[in-house]
């Protein structure tokens, strides 16, 4: 069949346009090799990555050794600047301002997965980041000064923060190694790498049965390392009577990756 051109019918536009949304995140995708700087990552996560009993922790992903001085002096200035510019706007004063996730999973891929089968279950993982530790060597690395009514007080941050940059990056990674390290089986292992969007676990299974496993598999696995699974939510509550610890499943509609979802 020969598409004819854009000049002759405005519509072959619109149809090519239609196709490739239609196959979006279907595609086979070949992957990009490793570049210099996310091999010295991957490097610094594996050597570091440890599991603490209940939680695992990491070294920060520094680009290269270095010896950091105290800043206070800069830091309490900079807060000093802060405080009297946010005392002259009010309603600057009372903005809270989101950082927005960085993709992971292809986003488009994960929708599809959920729509394929009859059974669909999604979960969140309950405060994500501050189940990842940082090692306590890189602790001072993440001081920040705080104000109080008559005072400055200084705090350390020992877990991993929203809004740094490798942030995402390093909780999948670690969320993957606690299934590689802990999961019953490859299908676990499958759902940890595939199924996940930053905090959110969304799947569909081909029967009940399969789908009350793998919650169940889920929710102990990512357990081990301090990772709660919680808010599951499924159009069949056999599937999640196991790992259900609310009354989130009543409703009809919920929010899955920013869709509304009729169950």
């Amino acid at each position: 069949m020969t598409l004819i051109t854009n000049e002759e019918d405005p519509l072959a536009d619109y149809i090519t346009s239609s196709w490739k949304i239609d196959s979006s995140g279907t595609e086979v995708e070949n992957e990009t090799p490793l570049s210099k700087g996310d091999t010295r990552a991957l490097e610094i996560l594996n050597d570091t990555v440890r599991h603490k009993g209940e939680r695992y922790e990491f070294g920060l992903l520094w680009k290269e050794k270095v010896n950091l001085e105290n800043n206070y002096p800069v830091a309490k200035a900079q807060i000093q600047s802060l405080e009297k510019k946010l005392s002259k706007d009010q309603l600057l004063k009372e903005i809270n301002l989101l950082t927005g996730p960085d993709l992971i999973n292809n986003l488009v891929g994960l929708l599809l997965r959920f729509r394929e089968n009859p059974v669909a279950i999604s979960a969140n993982i309950e405060a994500m980041f501050m189940q990842v530790g940082i090692i306590e060597k890189d602790q001072p690395s993440m001081r920040f000064l705080w104000p109080t009514n008559h005072s400055l007080e200084q705090f350390q941050y020992t877990s991993l923060i929203f809004g740094v940059r490798r942030s995402p990056s390093t909780a999948i990674f670690v969320l993957q190694k606690t299934a590689a390290d802990f999961g019953p089986n490859q299908m676990t292992e499958n759902l940890v790498k595939n199924s996940i969007y930053m905090d959110d676990f969304v799947q569909s299974f081909e029967t009940v049965e399969i789908a009350q496993k793998a919650a169940v598999s889920l929710k102990k696995t990512l357990m081990r390392a301090g990772f709660n699974s919680t808010k599951f939510v499924s159009n069949e509550q056999k599937a999640i009577d196991n790992v259900n610890d609310g009354d989130e499943n009543s409703k009809d509609c919920h929010c899955v990756l920013g869709v509304q979802w009729n169950k």
